[in-house]
């Protein structure tokens, strides 16, 4: 029986360049099918039964948790798609998860990616904590290639 998958980091890769942010989570990961129904009726429009098929394919957006350094390249992004340039922002992205040995174990690949918000955790000055981004990534399809 295989184990289950035990993922110890992960890692981000844009426009297949790994990236040095300091990524701590990423949630959101989804893909899915909506689903259309049809009922086949019998004599006097009583349903027999209910057919189920797929219909539009959708992705939730992906959530990345990174912790604030001096670098601003994900503001000068936003400003791009902010400023009509989302043509050019738009790039593939991968996050790709490693065991304990540094192996990859996993890997979801984004197509057409871009940031469309970046949110800031709380500053509190009574507070000793780290300062985070969170990222919003819109993408228009993510698939598990390993």
């Amino acid at each position: 029986m295989e184990n289950p998958l035990t993922v110890a980091r992960f890692g981000v890769e844009i426009d297949g360049k790994v990236s040095e942010g300091r990524f701590t989570a990423v949630k959101g990961i989804m893909h899915g099918n909506e689903v259309i129904e049809s009922r086949i009726t019998g004599g006097g429009g009583q349903a027999l039964t209910v057919v189920k098929q797929p219909g539009s394919s959708y992705w939730s957006p992906v959530e990345l948790t990174v912790a604030v350094t001096s670098d601003i390249s994900a503001n000068d992004w936003i400003k791009e798609t902010m400023d009509g340039g989302v043509d050019s922002a738009r790039v593939d992205w991968s996050i790709v998860a490693y065991d304990q040995t540094e192996s990859e174990v996993a890997r979801w690949n984004l197509e057409n990616a871009w940031i469309s918000e970046i949110r800031y955790s709380t500053l509190d000055a009574g507070a000793n904590d780290v300062q985070y981004e969170i990222w919003t990534v819109v993408h228009e399809g993510v698939y598990r290639e390993a």
